[in-house]
This record gives structure tokens, C-alpha cells and sequence, in this order.
């Protein structure tokens, strides 16, 4: 099959009626064109009759070779008008340059119909049926196009020669500024019940008025009023989740009561038709599921020859034997080039050729801008091949339409370069599946999609079964999510969609399906390049509804239109789709993949599940009906918000009709990421027992769900939300940061909350993202069991995807793994991540049992005990004697490689890692230091005198012995962590200060509490506490008051010791060459003593009587370091003194070990006069 693309416009010159231009590509594309000029055989001249005046059509003066007929081409050409003024008008085919008007005889005289194979407009030419001003309303008129040879090839004539259509047949088409001008009566396209229409009911009462344009008020004026007749065709919608249960009657009796019309059927109804508004939160919220009621026929019809149905949707028409048919209806094609198309108040009926690429009932065919083409209160029924196709086309205006039983998507858009178009107040119902993937690939009724050649182009269609670019009816299909077909099939975002209605499908209401790129032959004009429909802003999505559909709103598969790219919808600039309503879906109202998007006023009910988003949507104001006041389907399973692969956010949702046990007002389900914690905030409940049975549902066949004995897929159990304000869960106990859990025992702990009624927990902790992968992410990751710091367990024994992903709580017990498949030989890894509601320090504890054995972190600290583990404060990991690993992961979302090691295990007996002295009565209880073999404590110098000794252990240790000798002997059995010499109150170490001597301290760790069990080889340390007190050298050799000609010497500092007179950053005095001050550790040199070694930061203290006055000091020093370096002179007030007063300071060069003074000139010491 091929497209004909306009190419004649802005042609000069002129062609005689023996040639005939040719296109000779088989699909055209938009840009320019080659023409071809070829002799036009004889054959195709004969049997043409053609306009020479204007006049009625049945004058044979109007016609240059007589009144046309079933075998005559009729050319209506420029300059002339031809009416159609009889009853019954026909021809071979048309082709219109001039004007073919319809004229309008009296009220209630007979139809007017013509008949055609096809019809061309083209030249300027304009096809008329009545006017703005008076539409053609007092009887009908029908145009019948016969043409059923969808391979057929016609030369059409133009006012300037002749161009060539192949492989079609049956159309009405505009080209070279050919018009369409239809103005049928203006009747109200749809309203809805006013009371709920019960089964067998013979009547039905309607809305006269009802809200159709959402401008803010609902008035006849504003919305229309109802104007239907009797003899007027109309559809009821369906009421429940079977789109099948729509009902087609014909008016017999019309009775207007004040605001509503009670209209009398030609038959009782099959089913009962819901006809109520229902409110909520005490009338502040309501959603409207009256069931629409629309009109099917039109004062104008377009119609094909073939139905394949012989009733809704069942094809019993379709085939090749005796009194079937291949659906090849009539289509209508509005070319690049038209004129300015109005079509209003008309049908088109048994259109669309089945499975044809190109040939649906109405069409705008890669048209560019069509600013000013309407579509207005029109009706499209009984189609073979979808209903409107908006194709490479922007600007249009479709209003008030009605599509009706139709087979694949309804309103259609096809190379996502569709734009700027408004969608307003269209009702589609019937919608009839095509396609699909499974059993559906070969399905005769799928529009091929195309391919292309080596240059790029476009060049032929692609395998039905086969998903080549711009196939729209084999890509993937999920139930509860996407679905063929749809109503509203939209690739591109940048239109104005309000107002619409999707009124019942066997697929989807709206699927927003964007490729990250324009299709077809639209791209093949370079116009759209760079465009990314995936990505582009939203126009307007204001006030739709949908319902009797598995879905009702969905984002995704986008990559199955263009063969490959991206599936979702994220705009760069965030998207508001408002007042969405979606109710009887047995899947899902509302899917969105992606991300920047904002659900604002939806309005869900008796929907298995009301909204269903991935990654981090936002949904504001949003009413979840579980079941429905009046039209609720008690036995079936409804649900709120489903926990997906977020964490999305829900503000200012009202949850009703969630009382019954299979009523969950949060649904869980596995996904791909399964991001922790959604976040919930102005949650409200409806006084019917809602609040009283929260539930996060887990209803897939492929886990076990019961508390004790949860299993399966990990991520389909992992659904939790987090309270941000108490709104969610503070009625029940819980309250802000609490977070609602499925009720599942691994999820819980001992100070969680199970509030009676609920189908879920309230827990006070909250929870991290655990992902759990191989290496290389393609391997199935292995089964294992796994349980919380409670012991209670899930086991993992179903596999999504590759990866295992999981939630576990932050900052609150340990989690055990316990492999029941092997582990891979070349590792696994291991990821944590919160993304949202996170705080700083976050981390869990991970411990893989009998792993440690052969793998190790290839990242994070290596730990020697599992207190310094539980300590750190990064990534950690401490591999045990028994070949556990254990791992604390802090919140990031890194990637931890675990891979093979060879390095040994610690022991497995009992072990004391270290022991560390403790400021046992400072805020925290810090560590001072390691408390080391030969030790001297300067009880002077420590932050506190009150001590503790902390003993580090490691997992096999139970318990531990403390045995100190000494001045303050002491002994002590610890059985809890953490293990003290003195004892603690759970964690608050006690305190003891030990007198000042030497000290002897065995530590003996044993494998059972109490000191029972094998005891592990025991820890001596020998240690001296000392707290001296710091004097003036007592073997000083002359009268040191200061004073003038006072020297004192290096080696007559202060007596009292390290950290009290002086400071020495190596032990031990390192001099040589004189005996003086050899039990300090001040490093005395030479026979004429000076201090060597001194580095950065050492001191000495002098106490001195002081005499007033100004002095010149004189310090000798040298220095054979090039680098800069200096001694500072201080003085405090008195011995007992921690605070100094810099007198001065002198920078020593580097003297090549030549000794020398240098001088601090001018100090004042009168402010220091007097004694010490």
C-alpha cells in the first residue's frame, strides 16, 4: 500500500489532459518531490463527463457528456458550481475543482444521497453541504463511497493536468487546496443520567445541561442543552469494568421535565447504568460517574459499504467466504496543500479499511499547520481501522466528537510531530483491541508499521507481527498498566486535551506513548529534528475522565513505536495533568513512568488500583474511593496508591471505601527499583471505617504474604510510606516520621505498633533501599533467607529481573543472609540507598553468613571486632572467626563489590582485640587512648582523673574477667557489651580514679556469659599512675632570682615530669656527653648542657622569683636545619598558673652548628615581680 502525498502546490505552467504526473516512490515523503511526465493511456479518458456550467446535477446541461453515472467519472470544474438537487445522485468517482454543493430540500422531505467510488477535491475546489450560517438540518443527507479495491491505482485529473493515487480506493480527499465545508444540524453530542437507569428499564432520564467545556460555569448558554429527537440513535455507557456493556437504542418517546428528559427506548436495557455524583469529606469532594449518553447519528453521512462486524465488535463479518468481507470501508484523507476543512454535525460510518496503513475513517495526512481546521460535533461509527488520525498535523480543532465501535485506537496520533492541536469535550466508547503481543501478533486487523532504506527514508511497510518504527499495535502490553487499544493514542504532549471522555475500551482510556524522536515520514522532512516527545513540556491536560477500561491513563512503551529509545514521559519542565477522574478499571486509573510530573484534583473509584507511578511523582489533592457508595462491585479487589519503583510523594489525599478486607488503600507490587519510602502528608479518611483498616495489600499470586511465613520476590512484599506529618498514621498510635508497613513480620520489631483492623504496621523506624546484585548484573542473583534483628525471616525464593531488592531499617538491628544457593564465584554486590526522607549518619548492619570465608569488600574500612564495626562511622565490614562478613553501609546509594580473598579468618576462640582507657565521666564517655604494655599515667595531665578500661572482644567472646592489681585493686565480670573494668548502666560507663602507683591488669575473655565456657588467652598489662606536682629544680647552682646577669641553664627546668614541667615528644633522654636529669625524658647534650632534638611544639617550664624591671634576653641556640624555626618565651603569674603571657619569641637561623645569643630586646617583667 502507499500514501499519495500532495506535491502540485505552487506549480506554473500548464498540462494537457494526456499526461499524467506520477510519483515514483511508494511512500511519499513531505519535502519536495520529482514529478514524472507520462503519455496517460486512452483507456482512462473514457467515460468522463464534466461540468461546462453551473446548474443542477441531474441537468444534462450542466455536463459535456451528460447526467453521470455508475460508470461515469464526474469532473466538477472550476468556475462552476453543480448542486446536488435531487434525491438520488451517482457516479463512477468525482473529482471536484469548481463547487459541488448539496442543496436542502423542505422539512422531513426525503434524504438526499450520492453515490461514488471515490471523491477527489483538489484545485481549490470545495465539497458543500449546508453552511455556518444554515446548517443542512431539515432532512438527512448521505454520501455512499463504493470503492473497495484497496490496490487499485487512479489517475486524477487537477485543474492544471493530472496526478497519480496507487493502491487505494473509497476515499474523500483534499488536495491543491481542495476544501471541505460540512455543517450539519447542531445537535448536543453527549450528556449524561441524571438517576441511575436500572436493568430492563425501557427509559433512561438524561441531563438536560451538564458541565462540557469546564470555563467555570454549566449553563445552556456556556454547554448546550439537549435538543435530541425521536428517531435519534444513541449509546449508553457502560457502567462496570466491561467496556461491553455499553448499549446502542434508538429514542421512541422524549418527555423534558424542568432540568432533565426522560427518553422511552425501542428495547429494555441489558444492563443497569449508574447515574449518580457521589461526595465525600462532608460534600467538599465528589466524583462524577454518571454514565454518558451520546449521539450517534448526524443530519450528514459518510459511509462505507463494508462492516465486518455484524454485531459490537465481533468480526463476525470479516474473511474471504460468501457474505464476508475484508472491512476495506470508505476513508477520508486530508492531504498536505488542502484548503480549510470544516466538518460539523456529520457521520462517517463503516470507515477505515482493516489492517491498511493510511486508510482510516478521517485522516489529516502529514498536513502540517491546519490552523483553522475544524472537527466539531461529528460522529465516527462502526470502524474497520481506528477513528481520527491526526498525522504529522498541528493546529487542529477536534470538538464535541463522538467515536463508536471501533476497531484499534480511536483518536490517533502517529509521528509524535503532532502539536498544538485541541482536543475538547470528545466521548469515545467501544474501543476494540488489535494487535498486542502474544497470541494477537498475526492479527489481521494490526496497521503495519514502515521501514526504511539505505538513505534513511521511508521506503515500505514492516512485517505485521514485527514492531518496525511507527507500528502502534504490536509493542508490549501489560494488564495493569498498558493495554491495546487505546482511545486517545497521543505521542506527542504538546497539545490541549480537556474535557475529553474515554467511555469504555478493551485496552486503555489515554496512552501517552512518546518516542525520544519524530517517526515516519514526518521525520523524513527534517522539520522536527531534535524534537524529543519524551521529553517535551505538557500543554494542557485538564478535567478528562475514563472508565470501563482496564487502564485509564498510562505513560510508556514509547521505544515500541520507534524501535528502541526511551518508554516513559519526562518533561523538563514539570507537567500538572488536573481533574483526572478514573473509575472501573480492573487494572489501573492512572501509570506513570518517569519522572517531573505532577497529578493534581484526580478523583478515583472501584479501581483495582487508583494510581500506579514510578520514581517521583507528586499527587496533590487526590480522592482514592475504594468502593464506590452506589456502584461498587463488592467481591472485586480495589486499591489506592500503588508502591512502586518511587518513592513518589501523596499531599492532601482523601482515602473512602476502604472498610472492606479486599479494599487496600495502599497496593504493593515488585518493580524494578522499589525506591524506600513514598511520602504521605494531609491524609484524611472518610467516617466510614476506613481509618479503622488501613491496608498495604499484597495481592500477587507470586509471593506468600502471610506475617510469619512471608516469601517470594522481595521487592513485591517491599511497600512501605512514610508518615511526614502523623496524618497517615497518628489516629492509630503512629505519628510524624512513623512509616506504614505491609504486615509482614520482617518488617517489624518489637517497638512497632499493630493497630486492630489494619492489614499493615506502624513502625517507629525507618528504611533503607537494599539492592543485592552479581558482578555483572546480568546473573540471576542467588536465593537466600534473611532475617531482621528480631529473628523474624523472609525467605527469597522468586527472582525479578536480575537483582534482589529489599527494604531494611536504618540505624536498628542487624541483618542476617543466609545463602540457600551458591554464592557466585565471582562475588556479588551490595548498594543502600534511602533518596528520600534520609538523614545524616544513616546505615544499616549486614551480616552474610559463612561469606566471609572466601570474599571481602572491595571498598570500606576492614574492622578487627565487631564493636569497632558497629563504631564506624563510614563503610565498614569485619569478616568473624566463624566466616560471617559483616558490613555497615551508610545511606548513598554506592555500589559495594564483594570478591573472592584469600586472606585468613581471625580465630575463632574467644579474643580481647584492645583495650582502651576511658574518660568515664565526660559527655559520650570518650576514649582517652589505648591502653598499652608499660604505660604511665599522668593523672595531671588527662582530662578527667575518673577512668574506665573498655575491652574490645570479639564475636566469640561472651563474657570477660577484669583483675587489677595495685594501690586500688579491683576486679570485675562482664557479661553485656560494651565490657568495663568498673562497670556501666547500659552503655554509661561508672567511673573510679586509681591512686598514683603501679598497676597490674589481666583481662580474660570466655566464650558463655558469666565467665563460663573455654576462656581465651588472657591479656596482661603493666601500667604507673602518677599525678606529680610541679617544683623549682632542687639542685640549683646559684640564686636564680631574675634578675640582671641571671643564666638559667637548660637542664634546671622544673621538676614534676612529662606533660607537667615539660614536654617531650620522644620518651627517654636521647643526650649524651653529662649525667644530668637522666630519668626525664628532655634530651640533654654536651658537657655544657643544652636541649637537643627539639622539634615543633616541646617545652620546658621554669619557676623563678622575678625582680622588676626591663630586660635583654639573651637565648643561645643554634641550628644547622635550613628550614625557618624560632623559640617563644612565656610567663604566667604564678606556678599554680595554666595561663601564659607571650613576652616575645626569636627566629633561629640556621647557625651550621655554631652557638650564638639571640637577643629578645625590652622585656618588661615588673607586672611579674615578686615570688614564683
Amino acid at each position: 500500500m502507499g500514501y499519495f502525498l500532495e506535491t502540485l502546490r505552487g506549480f506554473r505552467g500548464s498540462l494537457s489532459k494526456s499526461t499524467k504526473v506520477r510519483r515514483t516512490d511508494h511512500l511519499a515523503s513531505a519535502g519536495p518531490s520529482t514529478l514524472r511526465f507520462e503519455t496517460l493511456e486512452p483507456r482512462e479518458l473514457l467515460a468522463v463527463t464534466t461540468a461546462v456550467q453551473s446548474g443542477n446535477w441531474h441537468d444534462a446541461n450542466t455536463w459535456s457528456n451528460g447526467v453521470p453515472s455508475q460508470t461515469s467519472r464526474a469532473i466538477v470544474s472550476q468556475g462552476t458550481t453543480v448542486t446536488l438537487n435531487g434525491t438520488n445522485h451517482v457516479a463512477d468517482k468525482i473529482v471536484v475543482h469548481g463547487q459541488l454543493v448539496a442543496a436542502e430540500g423542505a422539512v422531513n422531505s426525503p434524504n438526499k444521497t450520492l453515490a461514488a467510488d471515490w471523491i477527489h477535491v483538489n484545485s481549490g475546489g470545495v465539497f458543500q453541504i449546508g453552511t455556518a450560517a444554515n446548517p443542512y438540518d431539515n432532512h438527512g443527507f448521505i454520501l455512499t463511497l463504493t470503492g473497495t479495491n484497496p490496490n487499485a491505482d487512479h489517475t486524477i485529473e487537477t485543474a492544471s493536468g493530472t496526478m497519480q493515487i496507487s493502491d487505494n480506493d473509497g476515499f474523500l480527499m483534499t488536495a491543491m487546496g481542495g476544501r471541505l465545508q460540512f455543517f450539519g444540524e447542531e445537535k448536543l453530542s453527549f450528556t449524561k443520567l441524571a438517576t441511575t437507569a436500572p436493568q430492563n428499564s425501557a427509559s433512561i432520564i438524561v441531563e438536560n445541561v451538564i458541565e462540557r467545556n469546564f470555563d467555570g460555569s454549566t449553563s445552556a448558554n456556556s454547554d448546550g442543552t439537549l435538543n435530541w429527537e425521536v428517531g435519534d440513535q444513541i449509546v449508553i455507557a457502560s457502567s462496570s469494568n466491561d467496556y461491553a456493556d455499553e448499549e446502542v437504542r434508538t429514542i421512541t418517546g422524549i418527555s423534558v421535565a424542568s432540568n432533565r428528559t426522560t427518553l422511552t427506548l425501542n428495547s429494555p436495557l441489558n444492563h443497569r447504568h449508574y447515574g449518580e455524583i457521589e461526595y465525600y469529606r462532608n460534600g467538599e469532594l465528589s466524583i462524577d460517574m454518571r454514565a454518558e449518553v451520546a449521539l450517534l447519528n448526524r443530519s450528514i453521512t459518510i459511509q462505507g459499504t463494508q462492516d465486518t462486524d455484524s454485531s459490537f465488535g465481533n468480526r463476525a463479518n470479516y474473511g474471504t467466504g460468501s457474505g464476508k468481507n475484508l472491512g476495506i470501508g470508505a476513508h477520508t484523507m486530508i492531504m498536505p496543500g488542502s484548503g480549510q476543512i470544516t466538518i460539523e454535525g456529520t457521520r462517517f460510518d463503516k470507515m477505515g479499511q482493516t489492517g491498511k496503513l493510511g486508510r482510516y475513517p478521517v485522516h489529516w495526512h502529514v498536513a502540517g499547520n491546519r490552523a483553522g481546521d475544524i472537527l466539531r460535533n461529528s460522529s465516527i461509527t462502526n470502524s474497520n481501522n481506528r477513528g481520527v488520525t491526526v498525522h504529522g498535523t498541528q493546529g487542529l480543532l477536534l470538538e464535541a466528537n463522538v467515536l463508536h465501535d471501533i476497531h484499534g485506537h480511536g483518536v490517533f496520533m502517529e509521528d509524535a510531530a503532532e502539536f498544538d492541536n485541541q482536543f475538547l469535550s470528545n466521548i469515545v466508547f467501544g474501543i476494540h483491541r488489535v494487535g498486542g503481543s502474544g497470541g494477537n501478533a498475526n492479527d489481521p486487523f494490526i496497521v503495519p508499521g514502515i521501514t526504511r532504506g539505505s538513505d534513511g527514508k521511508v521506503n515500505g511497510e514492516a512485517p505485521r507481527n514485527g514492531n518496525g518504527e511507527g507500528s502502534h499495535d504490536t509493542g508490549q502490553q501489560v494488564t495493569q498498566r498498558f493495554l491495546s487499544s487505546a482511545s486517545y493514542w497521543i505521542t506527542n504532549p504538546d497539545n490541549t486535551w480537556v474535557g475529553n471522555i474515554a467511555a469504555g475500551s478493551e485496552g486503555t482510556g489515554f496512552w501517552f506513548i512518546l518516542p525520544d524522536r519524530v517517526l515516519g515520514l514526518s521525520k523524513d522532512t527534517g522539520l522536527y529534528n531534535g524534537m524529543n516527545p519524551g521529553t517535551m513540556r505538557l500543554g494542557v491536560f485538564d478535567n478528562n475522565t475514563s472508565h470501563s477500561s482496564p487502564v485509564g491513563l498510562t505513560f510508556d512503551r514509547g521505544a515500541d513505536i520507534r524501535g528502541g529509545g526511551s518508554v516513559g514521559y519526562t518533561p523538563t519542565q514539570r507537567a500538572t495533568f488536573n481533574n483526572y477522574t478514573g473509575y472501573k478499571h480492573n487494572g489501573t486509573a492512572v501509570y506513570h513512568r518517569g519522572s517531573n510530573v505532577t497529578f493534581d484534583g484526580s478523583m478515583f473509584a472501584d479501581v483495582r488500583t487508583g494510581s500506579f507511578n514510578t520514581f517521583q511523582q507528586i499527587e496533590r489533592n487526590i480522592l482514592f474511593v475504594g468502593h464506590s457508595q452506589g456502584n461498587a462491585t463488592l467481591s472485586q479487589d480495589v486499591g489506592g496508591y500503588k508502591l512502586y519503583d518511587g518513592p513518589g510523594e501523596i499531599i492532601g489525599a482523601h482515602f473512602a471505601g476502604f472498610a472492606e478486607a479486599n479494599a487496600y488503600t495502599f497496593v504493593n507490587t515488585g518493580g524494578a527499583h522499589k525506591h524506600a519510602m513514598p511520602r504521605a502528608s494531609g491524609i484524611t479518611f472518610e467516617d466510614d471505617g476506613t481509618a479503622g483498616h488501613l491496608s498495604v495489600g499484597i495481592v500477587q499470586d507470586f509471593v506468600n504474604n502471610t506475617p510469619v511465613n512471608a516469601a517470594g520476590r522481595p521487592d513485591a512484599i517491599s511497600g512501605i510510606v512514610l508518615d511526614v506529618d502523623g496524618s497517615l498514621t497518628g489516629h492509630a498510635g503512629g505519628g510524624a516520621g512513623h512509616v506504614l508497613t505491609p504486615k509482614i513480620n520482617f518488617y517489624r520489631d518489637s517497638t512497632d505498633l499493630t493497630p486492630a483492623g489494619w492489614n499493615a504496621y506502624i513502625s517507629d523506624d525507618r528504611f533503607g533501599y537494599l539492592q543485592l546484585d552479581t558482578i555483572s548484573g546480568a546473573g540471576d542473583f542467588p536465593f537466600f533467607d534473611v532475617r531482621n534483628g528480631d529473628d523474624h525471616r523472609l525467605r527469597v525464593n522468586r527472582r525479578n529481573i536480575t537483582r534482589q531488592r529489599l527494604y531494611t531499617k536504618l540505624n536498628a538491628g542487624d541483618y542476617t543472609f543466609t545463602f540457600t544457593e551458591s554464592v557466585p564465584t565471582e562475588g556479588f554486590t551490595v548498594k543502600m540507598d534511602v533518596m528520600r526522607g534520609q538523614e545524616s549518619g544513616d546505615y544499616s548492619v549486614y551480616r552474610f553468613k559463612g561469606v566471609g570465608t572466601d570474599y571481602k569488600p572491595t571498598s570500606g574500612a576492614s574492622q578487627t571486632s565487631l564493636q569497632d564495626l558497629r563504631n564506624a562511622t563510614s563503610n565498614a565490614y569485619f569478616r568473624d572467626a566463624g566466616g560471617d562478613l559483616w558490613m555497615k553501609v551508610f545511606e548513598s546509594g554506592a555500589t559495594i563489590q564483594i570478591r573472592p580473598t584469600n586472606d585468613p579468618l581471625p580465630s575463632d576462640d574467644p579474643e580481647i582485640e584492645g583495650l582502651f582507657l576511658v574518660a568515664a565521666d565526660l559527655e559520650g564517655d570518650p576514649d582517652i587512648s589505648a591502653l598499652t604494655e608499660g604505660m604511665v599515667i599522668n593523672l595531671t595531665t588527662l582530662p578527667t582523673p575518673n577512668l574506665n578500661v573498655r575491652a574490645n572482644a570479639n564475636a566469640e567472646t561472651g563474657s570477660v574477667g577484669f583483675n587489677l592489681s595495685g594501690p586500688s585493686p579491683h576486679t570485675q565480670t562482664e557479661s553485656v557489651l560494651p565490657y568495663a573494668l568498673f562497670g556501666d548502666a547500659g552503655g554509661d560507663f561508672h567511673s573510679e580514679t586509681m591512686l598514683p602507683g603501679k598497676y597490674t591488669l589481666v583481662v580474660t575473655p570466655y566464650t558463655l556469659s558469666g565467665l563460663g565456657g573455654t576462656a581465651g588467652e588472657s591479656v596482661t598489662i603493666n601500667f604507673t599512675v602518677i599525678e606529680p606536682v610541679q617544683l623549682p629544680f632542687n639542685e640549683l647552682t646559684e640564686d636564680q632570682t631574675v634578675q640582671d646577669g641571671t643564666i638559667i641553664r637548660a637542664e634546671e627546668f622544673d621538676e614534676g615530669g612529662q606533660g607537667v614541667a615539660y614536654f617531650d615528644t620522644t620518651p627517654g633522654n636521647s643526650g649524651t656527653g653529662n649525667d644530668a636529669r637522666r630519668d626525664e625524658d628532655v634530651d640533654l647534650h654536651a658537657g655544657s648542657i643544652f636541649v637537643n632534638s627539639t622539634v615543633d611544639g616541646e617545652w620546658l617550664e621554669f619557676t623563678r622569683d622575678v625582680v622588676a624591671g626591663v630586660y635583654d634576653i639573651n637565648v643561645n641556640a643554634w641550628s644547622n636545619n635550613p628550614t625557618a624555626k624560632g623559640i617563644r618565651l612565656l610567663i604566667a603569674g604564678s606556678a599554680l598558673s595554666d595561663t601564659f603571657t607571650e613576652l616575645g619569641s626569636v627566629e633561629i637561623p640556621d647557625t651550621d652548628d655554631v652557638r650564638l645569643d639571640h637577643l629578645i630586646p625590652g622585656i618588661d617583667l615588673t607586672a611579674w615581680a615578686g615570688e614564683d
